[in-house]
């Protein structure tokens, strides 16, 4: 077939697939579909039904907003949380199909639930006010002074926003008991503090989650607690005493361990998730230090589907998610302690569910598929699906040439180079360099770096160090230095490409990023000439105005050892405002209005310095949207975004 290249409306025929359950029995998996909608201009999901054996799908829900299903233990009821009046609410719906009928209607919505055994009932993670269950929306003020004065915010707390959610409204997340027939409800837990990612251990006495309950909880929000709360009533305990960020508990099967995936709140996210095992009476154990990998998905990439990895205890086995070198597979921790890949592939899982007589349903990308599902069981590997999408755009995914490139003194670096097809001519470049840093480029399929090849150009990736899915010495290596030994290893994978592909042409360099990808942009063009054009996006442009104006600037504190305004020297000296009388590179900058994690004050700084020194800059400012627009955002703004990149590049390259 011929391929005709991807165009940036394309973005909105294309729907991923995630989030696979199977039912009780293992007949059926109820998987989440999503896409974008042109005509509302907003992300749409529902719920499909899929046979195990088939793979026959059909829609299980209508949407428009369906997501995180679980089947009631006894298969009988499926339950999901849908949007209704800007808030997540619970449905419930017979599982041979139906009309759902809304459980829950609490004026905050809800954040997460889980079944008890017996399946009459859910414990809900839902956010109260004073712990107080109010239903229905808010009555509207009677006085002028109430209604026109509704809208200002009081903040008393350090940590009062968050990038994508927004400022926090006062509520805190509680634990409910939801009645799953009659819908009553009752608040078994709640107080200044949230209660998150409940799970009922299985003989239905105890709900584990997770909660921060310190002295003073937003100067340490690396930390998260596990806890076990008697369903019967009686108080709390924490089992993990505030050393560190634990996330998604899950209970053994004999009911006295509980599993749970952490941080070390002292690595501020430049170590590795570990896994670990914690008894009811509190000894914890470290599980996944000698794989010296991180335990979790940390792929990136502009089109992502539904995720769900939770922790599977077989037998004497867990089963974890791990990156590594740009894949995410499923390892298994046999019960000597050795770690091994069970389901692995060059492609990124960021999907699945485990049943003892079909195996794992998976869901998973690589570089020429967005989203698929399939069955790995002992028979081998079966295809079920694959997200929908015009065939012209399937096929115009292509697979990208692999390198490894080694600045002087480091280690070699994964590197990958997509090519236009069959070039004529030399070809310019556009180097792309990924946010976190903490993060990393996976074999999975990337959108934008699609669009731009189909316009003419190759485009360069790679996982400099600071990148998660390698050693641990390999992701803290820049902490408190970016633009160091991270800025060496992206400049050795342009000198990489550049030896291996003659078809790229030398003199037509371009380099992109967003979030820490844009720190790198920035501080790339104002530290060398060698790029003709040049697109930050979402970036880092001051650390130390960041550190009061970010979400989470406070956290990073640590990094620098002193504070940023008694002594903002370090702060500065990592701040590419330094050097911004040094960039003569034609540059895009594209921020978002609403982002809280790198306000839309960082752009506007670089902009206006470059705008008084009389360089080449311009800047998109899209309203309403947060940090993560590229990959959440409205849909016109994504394509929006998309154009203007290339066309930026089509002007300078």
């Amino acid at each position: 077939m011929e391929n005709a290249g991807l165009v940036p409306e394309d973005l909105l025929d294309i729907r991923l697939i995630g989030a696979p359950i199977f039912s009780p029995d293992g007949s059926r998996i109820l998987v989440t579909e999503q896409w974008l909608d042109p005509k509302e201009n907003r992300q749409k999901s529902r719920l499909l039904l899929s046979d195990s054996t088939t793979g026959e799908a059909r829609p299980f829900t209508q949407g428009p907003s369906d997501r995180a299903p679980a089947w009631s233990p006894d298969g009988a009821q499926v339950a999901f949380l849908r949007r209704t009046d800007d808030a997540m609410q619970v449905f419930l719906m017979a599982s041979d199909g139906g009309e759902p009928r809304q459980a829950t209607r609490l004026r905050h919505g809800v954040a997460s639930f889980c079944w008890t055994q017996g399946g009459g009932e859910l414990i809900l993670s839902a956010p109260l006010r004073d712990g107080r269950v109010e239903e229905g929306k808010a009555p509207e003020p009677e006085g002028d002074f109430e209604k026109y004065s509704k809208d200002v915010l009081r903040v008393t707390r350090l940590y009062h926003k968050l990038d994508g959610e927004g400022f926090f409204d006062g509520t805190q997340r509680a634990l409910l008991r939801l009645d799953a027939a009659t819908g009553a409800l009752c608040v078994l837990e709640s107080g200044d503090y949230d209660c998150l990612d409940p799970t009922v251990s299985p003989d239905g006495t105890l709900v584990a989650y997770t909660s921060r309950r310190l002295p003073n909880p937003d100067r340490y929000l690396g930390v998260m607690d596990v806890y076990v709360l008697p369903l019967a009533g009686g108080a709390p305990r924490c089992l993990t005493q505030g050393r560190l960020g634990a996330n998604g508990p899950a209970f053994s099967p004999d009911g006295r361990q509980i599993y749970f995936t952490a941080s070390d709140p002292n690595d501020d996210g430049y170590g590795h998730t570990r896994l670990y095992r914690v008894s009811l009476g509190g000894r914890i154990e470290p599980l996944s230090d000698s794989l010296d990998r991180t335990i979790g998905d940390e792929s990136g990439t502009d089109i992502g589907a539904p995720g769900r990895t939770p922790i599977i205890i077989v037998g004497g086995s867990v089963y974890a998610p791990v990156s590594s070198e740009g894949r995410v597979g499923i390892y298994r921790r046999d019960s000597r302690g050795g770690w091994s890949p069970e389901v692995a592939g060059d492609r990124c899982i960021y999907a699945y569910d485990y049943h003892p007589a079909q195996g794992f349903a998976i869901a998973y990308a690589d570089f020429e598929t967005p989203s698929a599902l399939a069955i790995v069981g002992a028979l081998g590997e079966r295809l079920l699906s694959q997200g929908e999408m015009p065939a012209r755009v399937r096929h115009a995914f292509t697979q990208p040439a692999h390198f490894t490139a080694q600045a002087p003194r480091g280690p070699a670096v994964d590197c990958w180079l997509l090519l236009p097809d069959d070039p004529e001519e030399k070809v310019p470049l556009v180097l792309e360099v990924h946010g976190g840093p903490m993060s990393m480029y996976g074999m999975r399929a990337h959108f934008e770096f699609q669009v731009l090849r189909a316009q003419g150009y190759a485009v360069l990736f790679s996982n400099p160090r600071g990148s998660q899915g390698y050693a641990e010495s390999f992701c803290n290596a820049i902490v408190g230095a970016w633009g160091e030994k991270d800025y060496q290893d992206v400049l050795a994978a342009l000198d990489g490409a550049l030896e291996r592909f003659p078809q790229v042409d030398p003199h037509r360099l371009g380099i992109a990023g967003g979030s820490y990808g844009g720190f790198m942009v920035n501080w790339a063009i104002s530290h060398t000439d060698r790029f003709r054009a040049a697109v930050t996006m979402r970036s880092v442009v001051n650390r130390m105005s960041a550190m009061g104006s970010s979400d989470v600037g406070f956290e990073r504190v640590p990094q620098y050892g002193t504070l940023w305004w008694e002594d903002p020297s370090p702060y500065l000296q990592q701040s590419p405002i330094s050097y911004a009388s040094n960039i003569h590179t034609p540059l895009l900058i594209e921020h978002q209005e609403e982002d809280l994690r790198l306000p839309i004050e960082q752009g506007e700084q670089l902009f206006t310095v470059l705008m008084y020194l009389g360089r080449t800059v311009e800047m998109l400012r899209y309203k309403g949207e947060s940090h993560g627009m590229s990959r959440g955002g409205k849909p016109w703004h994504r394509v929006h975004r998309l154009r203007a990149i290339a066309d930026w590049f089509n002007r300078y390259l």
